[in-house]
């Protein structure tokens, strides 16, 4: 899992994550409880990423209520590079009903 280093540690920080396994398992159960309704963009779908480590590929964005995380509601933001998950951003949804000012 390779993913923003500007941005995970503060987030994992938040989540009260703070070994490798520990968020490791949690991004699993994560992923294991989105499903093909909970994708919250980018829009259009097919939406090409400009994140370094993504860069040209696909980027998927879910917000879900995530049991795992205490039923708040999460946001979570991968690519898939090289059959490789590179997860961008993992956080407690900024503004739970709207995604880039749109409702959801």
């Amino acid at each position: 899992m390779a993913g923003n280093v500007k941005t995970l540690p503060a987030e994992f920080e938040a989540l009260e994550l703070f070994s490798y396994e520990e968020q490791c398992e949690r991004i699993a159960k994560a992923l294991h409880e989105i499903s093909p309704g909970d994708y919250a963009g980018p829009d259009p779908p097919d939406h090409i990423s400009g994140e370094p480590k993504c860069r040209g590929q696909r980027m998927f964005q879910f917000v879900w209520n995530s049991a795992c995380c205490s039923h708040k509601q999460m946001c979570l933001k991968f690519c898939i590079v090289n059959n490789r998950f590179i997860l961008l951003s993992f956080h407690e949804a900024y503004n739970p009903n709207t995604y880039e000012g749109r409702k959801k």
